[in-house]
């Protein structure tokens, strides 16, 4: 059936008050390698009007999946209005050594300074992907 492992993969991410542990982002993450180019577009898609608290599972399930297909949600996901999904993001890209395209480069500039400000230990992740820009 067509979207079916979308649709098991939000069952995996919750709700915004349903517990988030590692046994529930490794399924999710395992549900994504079933996934089919039409639920990748999709994801892709829906990523952005989804809610904070989606967005962070996402990217953190995407981050931890093995799919190449993952990156271009990360990288649409960096487009984030929430702080704590970009932060998410470039961990996720940094662990995975994606090399960002230099289009990003504003992005991540933003992102590095407002994490410096928070003196968040996940500014050095955005100091890296900076490093290795396409």
């Amino acid at each position: 059936m067509m979207g079916e492992n979308f649709a098991q993969f939000e069952k995996w991410l919750g709700t915004e008050n349903s517990s988030w542990h590692e046994y529930h982002l490794h399924f999710a993450a395992e549900e994504l390698q079933k996934f089919s180019q039409e639920e990748w577009d999709r994801l892709l898609a829906a990523a952005l009007s989804r809610p904070a608290w989606w967005q962070e599972r996402c990217a953190e399930a995407v981050g931890e999946g093995e799919a190449g297909q993952g990156v271009p949600i990360l990288l649409a996901l960096l487009g984030s209005p929430y702080l704590l999904v970009m932060s998410i993001v470039a961990s996720e890209l940094d662990n995975k050594e994606v090399r960002v395209p230099a289009r990003y480069e504003p992005r991540l500039l933003q992102l590095l300074r407002q994490l410096e400000e928070a003196a968040s230990s996940r500014a050095s992740d955005v100091r890296r992907l900076l490093t290795q820009l396409l």
